[in-house]
């Protein structure tokens, strides 16, 4: 996992799962200011809490102003700094030389064409969308990023382009994450609660939501803004409208989401836990974190407590000449984003509330021995008249796809070469 980032200045306005471990976050930073005419940017603010450290940018490739940015990321999460992590800085055409080497970003993972056929049917993604090509193509703006492998940053320097105050806020995001790798152990983190694509995307709403939250305290000050006059509440909330309208302009909005949802729906979760309790309470999300993307998405005015994962149901099995490829549980989000795509005419906050009435969900790949795939995807509802519902907005916009509603579940089926055979609804 690289906890890469999607910026959005508090000046500016808008600019992810993973249902394989392939969605990868992907980066991308805005920035302003620069030597060239225009007015200086306004003397920072102290960052509250922090006075004692100075919040102006400065230029992250060099050693002090690391230094500083570390000690004022161990400000915010209350920690001590102690020693400085790893810094590497490199150029942009040695970062993309480091990502066409990594094993996790190239080496397509077993079923890649099956998943990508599946998901493309639900119009998730475009076809080709897994693809690695496709995924790093989209990391030429990053900044920096933190490997929790390696435990080190990575600064890039885009030479000329290189925007200093954009690069200060991103160091500082990224900085957080060493602080909470070595508090809490990400990998560790990460093998204890993932299990799927929709846990996948939960688990890293905290990581990234509590360095979004961060570098955005530190941002208000790095700008020039009076921290005592920024409403930080309707930042995060602005944020979360800003990137679903974003969201949904993109081509593939299951992998899109890799780079919105962790960052603006997790930095509103982090937010609502930390004015409640602190970096006591930030830190407890840690050790208990929400591992179903319905509680982020239910928590528009506090944060909803973390809820057990459903056990996933039973998928079909089947039939001579077939073979199960694979099964990951979508969630509640990846609900949400099948409604959008197919149903016209709704408004989003009905399909918000449909999407939380999911209670649990399996998609399971097959393939043939002679080259045909299929997939089934089950999902249960709150109630029969949901599901009645959900299956009447879904069918009009996927005709390629049958659905069979079966009490409070709906079933949707798809068979590469033909309409699926009853095996794939299950008994």
């Amino acid at each position: 996992m690289r906890e890469e980032r999607l910026r959005q200045p508090l000046t500016g306005a808008a600019s992810t799962t993973g249902v394989l471990a392939l969605l990868v976050a992907l980066a991308s930073a805005a920035g302003c200011g620069g030597d060239d005419g225009r007015p200086a940017d306004p003397a920072p603010f102290p960052v509250p809490g922090c006075e004692s450290i100075d919040p102006t940018a400065c230029d992250v490739r060099t050693t002090p102003c690391q230094m500083r940015l570390f000690a004022m990321a161990a400000c915010l999460r209350g920690d001590q700094p102690g020693e400085l992590p790893p810094v590497t800085v490199l150029s942009e055409a040695d970062f993309a030389a480091i990502l066409a080497a990594d094993p996790a970003m190239t080496t397509p993972p077993p079923h890649l064409a099956t998943w990508d056929w599946s998901l493309s049917a639900l119009r998730l993604i475009q076809p080709g969308a897994l693809a690695p090509q496709a995924m790093i193509a989209q990391t030429k703006q990053a900044l920096g990023i933190y490997r929790h492998d390696t435990k080190d940053i990575l600064i890039i320097d885009h030479g000329s382009d290189f925007d200093e105050q954009g690069a200060s806020i991103v160091v500082v995001h990224e900085m957080v994450h060493a602080l909470q790798d070595r508090a809490v152990g990400l990998s560790q983190l990460w093998s204890t609660f993932v299990t799927s694509g929709d846990n996948s995307l939960a688990i890293r709403s905290i990581i990234e939501g509590e360095a979004r939250m961060q570098e955005t305290r530190y941002e208000a000050s790095a700008l020039g803004l009076d921290p005592a006059k920024v409403d930080l509440m309707r930042r995060f909330e602005n944020a979360v409208t800003r990137d679903e309208t974003f969201l949904f302009m993109q081509p593939s909005v299951l992998t899109a989401s890799s780079i919105t949802f962790p960052y603006e729906w997790g930095a509103r979760y982090v937010y609502f836990r930390w004015t409640a309790q602190g970096m006591n309470g930030v830190q407890a999300l840690f050790q208990s974190p929400p591992v179903t993307t319905r509680v982020l998405m239910a928590s528009v005015d506090q944060a909803v407590d973390p809820e057990a994962a459903p056990a996933p149901p039973d998928l079909p099995a089947p039939p001579a000449d077939w073979v199960a490829a694979g099964t990951d549980t979508m969630g509640a989000w990846s609900l949400f984003l099948a409604l959008e795509e197919s149903a016209t005419g709704t408004t989003v906050s009905e399909l918000q509330n449909l999407a939380l009435q999911w209670q649990a969900d399996r998609l399971g790949i097959y393939e043939h021995s002679a080259g045909a795939t299929a997939f089934a995807w089950r999902i249960n509802l709150a109630n029969e008249a949901t599901a009645a519902r959900v299956l009447a907005l879904l069918q009009p916009g996927l005709p390629t796809i049958s659905f069979r509603q079966q009490g409070t579940w709906v079933v949707a089926a798809g068979e590469s070469d033909q309409q699926p055979g009853d095996w794939v609804f299950g008994p």
